[in-house]
């Protein structure tokens, strides 16, 4: 089974939550931030499980990590919790230690419990997993400061430790069969040119 990680396709912002700008403005950022028809893509089936994010990553980013040290986009104000909008604007305040930790307790701890159990299961049945992120993007990317960068068709990440050559020649072969332009690991922190199999 097949695991697919969704951590950037809800909308939901529940009405609990405080933000600094009005809700109007605060809906617009998480139509502008979501990644759309991700959840659509896929369904589950009997050899794939999808795991998806229940609210908008505006609240909480499923796929930061907790500690803002260790996390890249949080010197943008855009750790687990975001603290600016896409360009740069104050979205909330920095949350305190409580009010952060209820928040993850809430939304982030649970989506990666399943996460997890997902992951155990295959590795009980079959001593192995493939964990699938799924996220989709504008061609042209506007955010972290980031102006008017042309974006390749097709993204393929992946951390070197669980790197797996054979999985990604099939991707990359799909994407030259298809005339899709493809890069490894686009950073949104820099940008380099996609490549172009054509």
């Amino acid at each position: 089974m097949i695991t697919v990680n969704i951590p950037h396709s809800s909308i939901y912002i529940p009405k609990d939550v405080n933000f600094s700008i009005p809700d109007d403005i605060v809906q617009s950022e998480a139509l502008l931030m979501a990644d759309f028809f991700t959840d659509e893509l896929i369904e589950d089936s009997n050899q794939i499980k999808t795991i998806k994010a229940s609210v908008s990553r505006v609240v909480v980013d499923t796929e930061r990590f907790v500690d803002d040290n260790q996390e890249v986009a949080a010197r943008f104000g855009m750790g687990v919790i975001y603290t600016k909008t896409h360009d740069g604007k104050k979205l909330r305040s920095v949350p305190s230690d409580e009010e952060k930790e209820q928040l993850l307790q809430k939304f982030y701890y649970p989506h990666h419990h399943k996460l997890e159990q997902s992951v155990k299961q295959n590795l009980n049945r079959y001593n192995k997993a493939l964990i699938i992120d799924l996220h989709s993007y504008p061609t042209i990317i506007d955010i972290l400061g980031i102006k008017n960068k042309m974006a390749p068709d097709i993204c393929i990440g992946f951390e070197k430790y669980h790197f797996n050559s054979k999985l990604t020649n099939i991707i990359v072969d799909f994407c030259k069969k298809n005339k899709f332009s493809y890069e490894f690991n686009l950073s949104l922190i820099h940008i380099s040119e996609p490549t172009r199999p054509y």
